[in-house]
């Protein structure tokens, strides 16, 4: 966790503070691109495609 995340002083204590990190690493986390299309694809879009992917960077879409 991020310097500044584990600074966090939530107004409902430590328990809140606990949450709100839990949500930050649950949601924030960086998820593959295929695990993204698939995720898309499960969610009903017909069709999903690779726009552009270069190292840790790319663009993508899909028709619903």
């Amino acid at each position: 966790m991020g310097k500044i995340w584990g600074l966090f002083r939530g107004s409902g204590g430590k328990d809140y503070r606990k949450k709100v990190l839990d949500y930050v690493d649950k949601e924030d986390s960086p998820r593959s691109m295929n695990y993204q299309l698939d995720l898309m694809k499960k969610l009903g879009f017909s069709k999903v495609e690779i726009l552009h992917k270069n190292m840790c960077f790319g663009a993508f879409g899909g028709i619903k």
